[in-house]
């Protein structure tokens, strides 16, 4: 799991959603702002009732996607909030396809950047 002091809070959350920019994969998508230079990435993940409505398996798509961030948490570009939203994908598609879409949307936020 990424620790907590690398996730998003609440606020900022909410002030992602309203004025981030997207980037997008075929199972994920990723809304970030820039929030400093020196500062450490954060990165929330969130799985809607559209990508299933059980509860069981929306965590289950927050937690595959909170392993890979974890295995790679340099990755997360600096100077950085986001919020990875979960499609319905992310549910069939395999570990190393979630990672290569996950590393794939970081890699275009740091550009961005």
């Amino acid at each position: 799991m990424l620790a907590h002091n690398r996730r998003a809070g609440t606020q900022l959350v909410e002030k992602i959603m309203r004025e981030g920019r997207s980037v997008h994969s075929p199972s994920l998508v990723l809304k970030y702002i820039k929030v400093g230079d020196g500062a450490p990435g954060r990165i929330s993940v969130v799985a809607s009732k559209k990508v299933d409505g059980r509860a069981v398996r929306r965590n289950r798509a927050r937690r595959r996607v909170y392993a890979v961030l974890s295995k790679h948490k340099d990755s997360i570009p600096a100077g950085i909030a986001g919020v990875i939203l979960t499609k319905k994908e992310v549910l069939i598609v395999n570990h190393q396809n979630l990672e290569q879409d996950a590393l794939a949307v970081l890699k275009k936020s740091a550009s961005f950047n």
